[in-house]
């Protein structure tokens, strides 16, 4: 059972944000030290490494959410 678990690989995570233009000013200056690599009204994602770490602005949508938990990963599984 555990040998299933050994492909898999967790691609990107996103978290929201109540204030998006402070939150990318704070990745990208104090956690990541780079730009973003891709940038729209609702996302915010940073390439690291491959990892896409995003910030969503639930703003935009019209989204209630609860700050603290509201993370959201993609997990990708290798068949080989």
């Amino acid at each position: 059972v555990l040998e299933a678990f050994t492909n898999m690989k967790i691609n990107s995570l996103y978290i929201s944000v109540k204030d998006r233009d402070h939150a990318k000013n704070f990745y990208q200056n104090i956690i990541f030290e780079r730009e973003p690599s891709l940038t729209t009204d609702r996302f915010v994602f940073f390439n690291i490494d491959g990892f896409l770490f995003g910030l969503f602005d639930p703003i935009v949508t019209g989204e209630k959410i609860q700050y603290g938990n509201n993370t959201v990963s993609y997990t990708y599984v290798s068949r080989t």
